[in-house]
């Protein structure tokens, strides 16, 4: 995930349950705004999301479903 401007960073996400999801451990909701673009996405593709905290770029590296 990448802030405009700023350097590539590269982050692990799980995509939960609403009542399971838990920022601090990485733990997404599927119903919020990053949880939706990341369900929406498929392998290596690229997409700027609007978040909350300004626009990203976003690009799928692995997808792991355990």
């Amino acid at each position: 995930m990448k802030k405009n401007g700023s350097p590539n960073v590269l982050q692990t996400f799980y995509i939960v349950g609403s009542g399971e999801s838990d920022v601090k451990n990485k733990r997404i909701s599927y119903d919020s705004p990053l949880g939706i673009a990341l369900c929406n996405m498929k392998l290596e593709e690229e997409k700027n999301v609007v978040l909350p905290v300004g626009t990203v770029l976003i690009k799928i590296q692995n997808i792991i479903y355990e």
